[in-house]
């Protein structure tokens, strides 16, 4: 198994060692880095790309699931990733974010994606503390 989060690749199995002399271990490992990477691409695209039903469905979590508005859905380029930019309306959906943290939302989406694509993944999502901090205190009024 290979997973890929942009930045780290880590092979937990045999299937990306060479079963050839011909071939070396590190070219077939940069293969299958490869693949991992254009299919990881690939997801991120549809979930930016409009009208997908992958990103309604990524955009109907957040919006219902988690209550929150969706402002946006970009990529990153690049295959990198995808930003979903989310607007919290009242202050328990700042808390939420804050008491489940990445864990559960990356948990959360992975299960969006697989049962709309079918797809297997593992993501690594991050959060703008600065983002919630500053959302906090205007929902605060302070």
């Amino acid at each position: 198994m290979v997973t890929y989060q942009p930045g780290r690749l880590k092979s937990t199995s045999i299937e990306c060692i060479a079963m050839t002399d011909t071939d070396s271990d590190l070219g077939s490992l940069r293969r299958a880095a490869d693949t991992v990477h254009s299919r990881c691409a690939a997801i991120y695209a549809t979930v930016a790309e409009d009208g997908s039903a992958l990103r309604t469905d990524v955009e109907r979590y957040f919006e219902q699931d988690r209550g929150v508005l969706v402002l946006r859905v970009e990529s990153m380029g690049g295959g990198g990733g995808v930003a979903v930019c989310c607007i919290c309306t009242r202050p328990e959906h700042v808390a939420r974010f804050h008491e489940d943290r990445v864990e559960k939302l990356a948990t959360d989406l992975e299960k969006v994606i697989h049962t709309a694509a079918g797809a297997d993944v593992r993501l690594d999502v991050t959060l703008d503390d600065g983002d919630l901090e500053l959302a906090e205190l205007e929902l605060c009024g302070a």
